[in-house]
């Protein structure tokens, strides 16, 4: 009985694994947007005559890229270890 238990536990971890793993390309995307949007609007606020404005734009849009690839990242890291642990065999069942 208890090997159902597990067997269904390491089911769902490969689905969330795989719910996760399509996440990660979408956070990467949404990075990429953020930087274009932040050197756009940075550029349309410096030639408004908004420079410190700009500089705080492109400082903020370029802290949230880094923070959304590294999310993209630890999201990619925490799928192989899932998936590493679900194909282990159950190397790690106590009996």
């Amino acid at each position: 009985m208890p090997l159902r238990g597990a067997a269904s536990a390491v089911a769902a971890l490969a689905r969330q694994a795989d719910l996760v793993d399509s996440l990660t390309g979408r956070l990467r995307v949404l990075g990429a947007v953020l930087f274009v949007a932040s050197v756009a609007l940075a550029f349309f606020q410096f030639s408004g005559g908004q420079p410190l404005a700009a500089l705080w734009t492109l400082l903020a849009g370029g802290v949230g890229t880094i923070a959304l690839m590294a999310l993209a990242d630890i999201a990619r890291l925490l799928v192989a270890l899932a998936r590493a642990s679900g194909t282990s065999g159950g190397v790690m069942d106590v009996d």
